[in-house]
């Protein structure tokens, strides 16, 4: 077995005995990397509907918690189609798409900020009775 990314988070997991000398490195790495998915932030200037950058082992914008779209006009982002949630602040001057490739999106409006959840298929938020908490 060699060296794999986690499902979601594509954190390196160490096969059992290697990376001698090496693997404390490794581990700050993976460190740095958690907190990013729990507490970092991606601003991200959109000109054109926008695929989140998403690498195995390295920082990258689908792993931070908390993602500041900016751009003049409606954007469609697309997020990679595994469980994560996100607080995504539209501060675009158009209506944001959050989409995974499939399933439902979720439509932000300008200004505001939601949680949105992918359940590796269909995008959602937050909301009571089919409405959002907007407008509920």
């Amino acid at each position: 077995m060699t060296d794999s990314p986690s499902s979601r988070l594509r954190l390196r997991v160490q096969e059992t005995g290697a990376n001698t000398n090496t693997w404390g490195a490794l581990l700050n790495v993976a460190l740095q990397l958690v907190d990013d998915a729990v507490a970092g932030v991606a601003s991200i200037t959109l000109t054109a509907n926008y695929p989140l950058t998403s690498a195995n082992y390295v920082e990258d914008e689908a792993r931070k918690a908390i993602l500041k779209f900016s751009g003049t006009g409606s954007y469609t982002v697309t997020i990679p189609s595994v469980s994560k949630a996100y607080v995504i602040w539209n501060n675009t001057s158009g209506t944001l798409t959050i989409t995974a490739g499939a399933g439902t999106t979720v439509d932000i409006d300008t200004g505001d900020i939601v949680i949105v959840f992918c359940d590796a298929v269909n995008v959602k938020t937050l909301g009571y009775g089919g409405l959002s908490l907007k407008a509920y």
